[in-house]
């Protein structure tokens, strides 16, 4: 999957998807693209063409940096007790 098929499948059902909810169904359709291994780079040209997409990319690579320091300050913490 790259980012131009990525990008045409949104367009075909964003189309159709109520405008209140547009923000919520790019979050499920951000993670599927990661959960289906969209590199990086291809999510950057993702974000770079729909608003929707780069918000909800925005979002998730955030939550998960902020998990991934989290597991990292719980692994620092349990090293002192070793």
């Amino acid at each position: 999957l790259d980012s131009d098929l990525a990008l045409e499948l949104w367009d075909i059902f964003a189309a159709s998807i109520n405008p209140k909810e547009k923000s919520i169904v790019a979050e499920s359709y951000v993670n599927w693209l990661i959960d289906n291994n969209l590199s990086d780079e291809y999510l950057e040209e993702v974000a770079r063409q729909d608003t929707y997409l780069a918000h909800a990319i925005s979002l998730i690579l955030e939550d998960n940096h902020d998990a991934e320091e989290e597991e990292y300050e719980e692994d620092e913490d349990h090293d002192e007790w070793d």
